[in-house]
């Protein structure tokens, strides 16, 4: 093996690349300390203000959300109504985890929390038009029967207390148990799905 040694590189060079690389090193483990630890005080809440959009941006950050003591209590999914062109109807579905396989999970988690934990809510109603765009691009397969209308639906439901009601371990809602709800409709225009 051929080893390429470093020439004529002055050690003072050498040594700010390791403090660089220590800096950057030190860096994303302050941004994963005060993304991944829960709770609330001010020293956290002010670094926060500053490296959140980087978090963000990264995907470094994390909701405690569906840990104690308040725990996520709502089971959720969206799915798109498309209809065609020909008046045909379609169902896109957005990733479910029960419906996945452990690797494909891992790979789409990060999808499932943008859908099922963002864009369902209300006060993400900025983004719908361009979800509904998306969903009807990824729906075009054939371009003379282009998509028309997609409506965006929820369902969800509540998880009952464990302590009101005893749910075995892997069971599974009933499909008739969610309710629905349609709440954004978009007419998909000739540019949307080029």
């Amino acid at each position: 093996m051929n080893i390429l040694p470093m020439k004529n590189v002055p050690a003072a060079a050498t040594n700010w690349r390791l403090v660089g690389i220590q800096c950057f090193v030190i860096f994303h483990i302050i941004v994963l300390v005060c993304c991944g630890v829960p709770g609330s005080f001010p020293l956290k809440d002010r670094l926060l203000q500053v490296l959140n959009p980087y978090a963000l941006r990264v995907g470094l950050w994390q909701y405690w959300n569906m840990f104690a003591p308040e725990p996520f209590s709502l089971n959720a999914y969206l799915e798109a109504e498309i209809e065609f062109a020909d008046g045909t109807k379609s169902v896109w579905s957005f990733p479910q985890m029960s419906k996945m396989g452990y690797f494909e999970k891992m790979c789409s988690e990060r999808y499932r929390k943008w859908a099922v934990d963002e864009i369902r809510l209300d006060e993400k109603s900025l983004f719908w038009a361009d979800t509904a765009r998306y969903v009807a691009r990824k729906a075009q397969t054939d371009p003379s029967n282009p998509p028309h209308i997609v409506s965006l639906r929820r369902h969800w439901h509540v998880i009952e207390d464990p302590n009101l009601a005893f749910v075995p371990v892997g069971s599974r809602v009933l499909a008739s148990r969610f309710q629905t709800y349609r709440f954004y409709r978009y007419e998909v225009h000739a540019e949307d799905v080029l």
